[in-house]
């Protein structure tokens, strides 16, 4: 069997008894346990890599963004939850599951829900990139503590098309949905109410 990546679905654990552990090449004696399978142990470096350099990166806004002065709200950018190694497991943050989404079914009656990967696993935390000029209470670089963005299908029962709440998406980028590659220069982008903001964090 050739080895593959790993998926999201796959490092956020799986109730299986045919299990495996890893060591994890960094970290000596941390292991996670995964279902017993050909893995390629490169594709757990990079989900843990690609989202810790994205938030060392965030700051780096590309030319459209960096120009565009919204109207109403706060134009940010979102933090991501960095996935963390823990003994026997791997877990997003501090709370455990966030990097699933439920979806609703569209065409049963009653309390039917499918679990799917979430695209967007923010944290409640962003940086301002650019407010109007009659907002005077923020500027460029503040970070903000704000209610955790939820993604959500962009139509009932309906998981192929995934965005999140107060999503940005600049009208010279090409795009019309919000994309989901972390490395992509058009990620993470919001325009939130002032009304959420919780409060302002250190850097």
């Amino acid at each position: 069997m050739a080895k593959r990546d790993l998926t999201m679905n796959d490092i956020t654990g799986h109730q299986d008894t045919n299990k495996v552990f890893f060591t994890t090449p960094k970290e000596e004696g941390v292991k996670m346990i995964l279902p017993k399978r050909d893995f390629n142990l490169e594709g757990i470096d990079k989900a843990i890599e690609s989202r810790k350099v994205y938030n060392a990166n965030i700051e780096s806004f590309s030319s459209n963004y960096d120009t565009f002065i919204p109207y109403q709200g706060i134009l940010v950018r979102v933090y991501l939850r960095e996935l963390k190694l823990a003994s026997g497991k791997i877990y997003t943050g501090d709370i455990l599951g966030f990097d699933k989404i439920q979806i609703p079914s569209s065409n049963v009656q009653g309390a039917v829900w499918r679990t799917v990967d979430n695209p967007f696993p923010f944290t409640p935390k962003c940086i301002v990139v650019n407010v109007p000029e009659h907002i005077t209470n923020f500027k460029r670089g503040d970070i903000l503590a704000i209610p955790q963005l939820q993604a959500l299908p962009a139509r009932k029962g309906d998981d192929s098309v995934i965005i999140y709440e107060h999503f940005f998406v600049h009208p010279n980028s090409g795009n019309i949905l919000p994309v989901q590659d972390f490395e992509s220069e058009d990620f993470g982008y919001a325009i939130i109410p002032t009304s959420i903001v919780q409060g302002f964090l250190k850097k």
